[in-house]
């Protein structure tokens, strides 16, 4: 029976190999977090995350002063596509991947795309899992795993770019956006969004959406510039309960 405020992640617990869960919280005080702490090292918990509205400093402060390594700040993007002028790009270049076998040049582009990844910032990851993930990621999109489609960007035959899409119940969602560093700066990313917005439009989606990480700074640049407004920002922590965190609280 795992603590009321501390819910398991199975998908997680199985690919760190370890167990995982997310906190569940309202408010904190020391002796909360001190107990959720007790309880998950109980059960066995390796890493908690936490997701907070950055609006909140009070739990933002308490998290820092209190062991928390602050890994993200995540932010969701949207675009209403109702009301949005799609310029439609017949781009040849860009056809899809859907059901096709992941291949060298793609898991490479799906490792660009963890640049920013807490997995990857988080100093307790050392042995580079964040490149397992992301080849995961992009390997459980080409499949229909986690995505409806993924769309690459050719170039002389040469995949330089994708974008993987999957529509949730009233929304699309783009999940890995990725351009080869050589190949950025040539409208390749807009036309991939394009291309994705199109497709979301055709499954009677009104609203497309992505999350990515406000310190990737040329990401949130392409998106805005490709219309889409900031719903929300959290920070993500996470709280590693090994033996030299033993005495944090």
């Amino acid at each position: 029976m795992h603590h009321k405020k501390i819910q398991y992640l199975a998908w997680d617990s199985k690919f760190w190999g370890y167990k995982v869960g997310k906190i569940i919280y309202d408010v904190f005080s020391k002796e909360l977090l001190k107990d959720i702490i007790y309880n998950a090292r109980k059960e066995g918990f390796v890493l908690l995350y936490a997701f907070i509205d950055p609006h909140n400093s009070s739990t933002n402060q308490f998290f820092l002063e209190n062991n928390g390594l602050l890994v993200d700040e995540k932010i969701t993007y949207v675009k209403n596509l109702a009301a949005a002028q799609i310029f439609a790009d017949d781009n040849k270049c860009i056809i899809s991947y859907k059901n096709r076998p992941l291949t060298k040049n793609l898991a490479d582009l799906a490792i660009q795309a963890g640049t920013y990844s807490r997995f990857r910032l988080d100093p307790h990851f050392v042995y580079g899992e964040y490149k397992h993930l992301y080849t995961k990621w992009i390997e459980n999109s080409l499949n229909g795993i986690i995505s409806d489609d993924v769309f690459v960007y050719l170039q002389d035959n040469k995949e330089v770019g994708f974008i993987t899409l999957s529509m949730k119940q009233e929304r699309a969602d783009i999940g890995l956006l990725s351009v080869n560093t050589e190949f950025q700066g040539r409208g390749i990313g807009t036309a991939l969004i394009i291309t994705a917005e199109e497709e979301a439009i055709a499954m009677d989606k009104k609203i497309i959406q992505v999350v990515t990480q406000k310190n990737n700074i040329p990401a949130c640049h392409l998106y805005e510039k490709c219309g889409f407004k900031k719903e929300r920002i959290e920070n993500v922590y996470h709280f590693w309960l090994t033996e030299d965190n033993e005495n944090s609280l």
